[in-house]
């Protein structure tokens, strides 16, 4: 699912492996289709303890930007109130 663009399945498949097997990967794999989807929040807080050295570098790099979107989203809307 993940490679044909179809994030939703692929992230309730990655759902119902974790619930069977937690594993690694599994929790990585879920954690790029919550930044996939744009649910930023869930993004910065999946696990990523014990993760390949690349895994962690690339989900640390995404944790940053949803990070920094969320925060320019708030901003943006604090500004729009005033």
């Amino acid at each position: 699912y993940t490679l044909a663009g179809d994030f939703l399945p692929a992230k309730r498949a990655f759902e119902r492996s974790l619930a069977i097997e937690p594993t690694q990967v599994a929790y990585s794999n879920l954690g790029l289709l919550h930044y996939y989807l744009g649910d930023f929040a869930d993004a910065i807080a999946a696990p990523i303890t014990r993760a390949a050295p690349l895994i962690r570098a690339r989900r640390f790099a995404m944790r940053v930007k949803a990070y920094i979107t969320v925060c320019n989203d708030s901003r943006s809307r604090s500004r729009s109130v005033l």
